[in-house]
């Protein structure tokens, strides 16, 4: 779908697609001249895209007016990174970011914030003495950016300034009970996917190749050889299923982790590996699903481990 969109901003028109359905306060999505963007009914300074007598999307402007000036003109950019209370936010990679908000909702000025503080004041709300939690926020939900959301979409729906604060607030509550919800039956799903595999694989066999303790470097140095030694191989039988992994194949089958390859085991298996290096060692351990070690050996060079249960 493609859609043409006569913005107010010096009256430019601009091409879009790939337009997505808008719903509640989730984000819609729109390609304007080959770059994707991501927009919210909340940040205002918006165009509703009519495609058919129903409205698919609504926009950002694509272009912001360049405002300067001096005293209550000064702009909310110089503002936030000048000053004993705003210094630390000078280098900030966020402070684009932050100065972006605000002017989608046309503050560019300190004027113009100080004019949406007073708002914000009379409507009620709570004014944080931090300057972080009011300006900015984790994700620009600080306090002045939500009365602003709150402002406009008062506007929009034609409610309260405190019904609108009151319906986000509820969306965002709903919105953090299903997560909640959700993170709570993939626990469920997790533990039960470990208890399964748990119950055809009981034990893990971890292999390492280190000089000390049971460290791991690289457990393929113990099997590929070279001038040091021989190659050798990794044999396992494991619940009936026999399988011989040269150097190579150990390579290709298996992820190395910080302890070494692991390998799931059916309750009846058995390994069979060999030391080709003349330095390091080869480490075989076997761990049940509690973490307690039911077998450990190493060896040097051309040094066999085998173990069977």
């Amino acid at each position: 779908m493609i859609v043409t969109v006569n913005v107010s901003c010096q009256n430019q028109t601009v091409t879009w697609t790939k337009i997505t359905p808008y719903v509640g306060n989730l984000a819609s999505q729109g390609v304007s001249n080959g770059r994707t963007y991501l927009y919210t009914k909340s940040l205002g300074k918006v165009v509703k895209v009519d495609t058919g007598g129903m409205y698919h999307s609504i926009f950002l402007n694509v272009c912001q007016p360049q405002i300067s000036g001096s005293g209550g003109n000064v702009l909310i950019r110089e503002y936030f990174s000048s000053g004993p209370n705003f210094s630390r936010y000078k280098g900030s990679p966020f402070l684009d970011q932050w100065v972006r908000y605000y002017l989608n909702y046309g503050i560019s000025t300190v004027a113009q914030l100080k004019a949406a503080e007073a708002r914000m004041s009379a409507a009620g709300v709570e004014i944080p003495s931090d300057l972080e939690k009011m300006y900015f926020g984790k994700a620009g939900d600080g306090a002045l950016l939500e009365f602003l959301r709150d402002e406009s979409d008062a506007k929009d729906k034609g409610v309260t300034i405190a019904e609108a604060r009151r319906l986000r607030l509820a969306w965002v509550a709903q919105r953090k009970a299903e997560m909640a919800r959700q993170e709570a039956q993939q626990a469920v799903a997790r533990r039960a996917e470990q208890a399964r595999i748990a119950r055809i694989y009981p034990y893990v066999a971890v292999i390492s190749c280190g000089l000390n303790g049971w460290e791991n470097i690289n457990v393929l140095a113990c099997f590929a050889g070279s001038d040091s030694g021989a190659a050798t191989e990794l044999e396992i039988n494991n619940g009936g299923a026999y399988a011989l992994y040269k150097p190579h194949e150990i390579a290709g089958n298996f992820i190395q982790q910080q302890r070494g390859i692991e390998i799931p085991l059916k309750q009846k298996f058995s390994i069979k590996i060999q030391n080709s290096h003349r330095t390091v060692k080869l480490g075989l351990r076997i761990f049940d699903r509690s973490g307690n070690v039911i077998y450990q050996r190493q060896v040097a060079q051309y040094g066999v481990i085998y173990t069977s249960r």
